[in-house]
């Protein structure tokens, strides 16, 4: 198990199932994962914010996974007091006052990372960038195909997507006109 604090925030992740236990309590807002594929990896992530148990339970199985090269991420916004979940071919969104969700979206082919620019949260996925508003929810989507890269420049994105480079707006995806 992983016990990671950030700020006031513990962020508690295990891989094995026989440690959910650990993590369960009541009152918390569970979110279960199912996936019946064969390359299935488990997980259980739990958030809380000053409390000895978490709040926020996040388990299940997911797919593809660190086997096929796609690793879980967390990002905690403790401004907006959000927390975005990627693992898999799924992501989300959970407000942590009072603990809910917001947003569940498919993820095309695999989840990459989070990023945060300003007020806006940058998903990547192996065939996807998109934008997060800072109340959770996904604002724009791009399809994009590997081999694939960004870089965020103020309040513009240089999307380079298999040599062809285009500037979008951070804030809407808009491409930017020439």
């Amino acid at each position: 198990m992983l016990r990671l604090s950030i700020g006031t925030y513990t962020v508690l992740v295990t891989s094995s199932p026989d440690e959910v236990r650990l993590f369960e309590s009541d009152g918390a807002h569970i979110q279960r994962l199912a996936c019946d594929q064969d390359h299935r990896s488990f997980i259980a992530i739990g958030l809380s914010n000053g409390d000895p148990r978490p709040g926020l339970l996040v388990e299940g199985w997911y797919s593809p996974g660190p086997s096929s090269g796609f690793h879980p991420g967390v990002l905690i916004d403790p401004t907006n007091e959000l927390v975005f979940l990627g693992l898999g071919e799924e992501a989300f969104s959970f407000s942590l006052d009072p603990v809910g969700l917001i947003a569940r979206e498919e993820v095309q082919c695999g989840f990459w990372g989070w990023s945060r620019h300003g007020d806006t949260v940058v998903m990547s996925a192996e065939l996807e960038i998109a934008g997060w508003s800072p109340a959770g929810n996904k604002i724009w989507s791009r399809f994009v195909e590997p081999p694939w890269s960004y870089q965020v420049l103020g309040e513009i994105i240089e999307l380079d997507v298999m040599g062809t480079k285009k500037s979008l707006y951070l804030a809407t995806g808009e491409e930017l006109a020439d």
